[in-house]
């Protein structure tokens, strides 16, 4: 090999390597802010669902809250004989896993029923938050503070974090 090869050939492998170096550092940038911390993370967001095959409604508050592994649901229901009913529980987690950067699974400790909800079993509708039943809760961020979070498959909203 002529020496012009050589240097080209080493230019080539230093230019190779740097890029290399480049690029795993922006991977690991984007990776290491896009997921939540499982320590810290805290969402809130409004929401509005319809359950057509039973002519029912729903709009309030869900707050994910992992720092005291709770799930706060404040929801408004309404039948479609105008019937109201108002869903207002606390749902405190245990065994709160990461399995992958967006799944985390977690099973029931305890639900607090306030006083003012009234709505009974409502959580059959939705198939969601068995107690003694490991559930699920996908977390993916779409913005700077905005996350898509599914609860079980079931429930979905996009929701800001502080």
């Amino acid at each position: 090999m002529h020496y012009p090869k050589r240097t080209l050939l080493r230019i080539f492998i230093v230019f190779f390597i740097l890029a290399s170096a480049v690029l795993w550092v922006q991977v690991i940038k984007k990776h290491a802010v896009s997921h939540p911390a499982m320590d810290d993370f805290f969402c809130a967001t409004k929401t509005i669902s319809n359950i057509q095959a039973k002519g029912i409604n729903v709009a309030g508050d869900i707050v994910i809250d992992f720092k005291t592994q709770r799930i706060t649901l404040q929801l408004d229901v309404k039948k479609e004989n105008n019937e109201h009913s108002l869903l207002y529980r606390d749902v405190y987690m245990k065994n709160l896993r990461r399995i992958t950067d967006e799944l985390f699974t977690f099973e029931i400790d305890a639900v607090k029923i306030f006083p003012d909800d009234n709505v009974g079993n409502f959580f059959s509708y939705f198939r969601l938050l068995h107690p003694g039943a490991r559930n699920e809760l996908r977390i993916q961020r779409i913005g700077e503070k905005t996350y898509l979070f599914s609860l079980n498959r079931q429930i979905y909203n996009v929701c800001t974090a502080s």
